[in-house]
């Protein structure tokens, strides 16, 4: 109700004022009533200008800066919130990855399960920007977006939303349905996992002549239970855990500076 006022009320209300003070009979008039009219009306105007300001750019900025300051804390928060819709019975974690320009390294299998590492002049590798308390990411697993489910999700994203997230089932019976790219001490390192599930981060970015969207990173899901293979074997129980990990995604993106 508050906001409705000052959009709908008190910014019409200083406009209307202020183009009476250009018609020359409403000064006049207002300065017989008080010489200082104008004087008073001026200030009024800057007055109530500063306060509309406050009110409708200021004051939310500052909310949502806040909010972004809090990210973390509030990133962690509702993973929680994810863990105890489960009955806590899954224990996921949960980190952020972002694409880093890197040259001369070696990541990436000569071939497909190679323990051989291939040289590669330039490319993107991903770094972890943020991980829950619990999260089973290994220090030193290096991951580039040509490998592993997070890889496909950052090449394939259109947009941040159930249809792109992307997942998989890590057991050694399935192992085989997925082409990783993985070295086999990638594939070790990851061993432990049960599933994987990953949503692109997608932002809209506002050029000169058009918008386009751009893919900023990953937001990872991982768990090691038993038993949680069904959350991606599962048709209907793989869509409520994607839209789950898809609001998660864009909760992120909201406080994203």
């Amino acid at each position: 109700i508050f906001m409705k006022f000052v959009v709908y009320i008190l910014s019409p209300l200083l406009a209307l004022i202020l183009l009476l003070v250009k018609i020359p009979i409403f000064d006049d008039w207002a300065k017989k009533i008080n010489p200082n009219a104008e004087y008073y009306i001026s200030r009024f105007l800057i007055l109530g200008t500063l306060y509309n300001y406050y009110l409708t750019v200021f004051s939310p900025y500052r909310m949502l800066e806040k909010l972004a300051k809090r990210k973390w804390i509030v990133l962690a928060e509702r993973v929680a919130m994810l863990n105890s819709d489960y009955n806590g019975k899954f224990d996921f974690s949960c980190n952020i990855m972002i694409p880093r320009r890197r040259f001369f390294y070696r990541i990436e299998p000569t071939s497909n399960g190679s323990n051989k590492q291939r040289l590669t002049i330039w490319g993107d590798v991903f770094k972890v920007i943020w991980k829950s308390e619990n999260a089973h990411f290994p220090q030193d697993l290096k991951i580039t977006i040509n490998q592993g489910v997070c890889g496909q999700a950052f090449r394939d994203a259109s947009a941040t939303n159930p249809q792109n997230v992307k997942g998989a089932v890590l057991t050694p019976e399935k192992l085989k349905n997925y082409n990783f790219n993985f070295t086999k001490k990638q594939l070790e390192l990851t061993a432990n996992l049960r599933i994987v599930a990953s949503c692109p981060l997608v932002i809209n970015e506002k050029g000169i002549k058009n918008e386009k969207n751009k893919v900023i990173g990953v937001l990872n899901i991982e768990c090691i239970i038993e038993g949680s293979e069904k959350l991606i074997e599962d048709h209907a129980s793989r869509k409520d855990f994607y839209v789950k990990l898809a609001k998660l995604s864009n909760l992120y993106l909201n406080l994203h500076v």
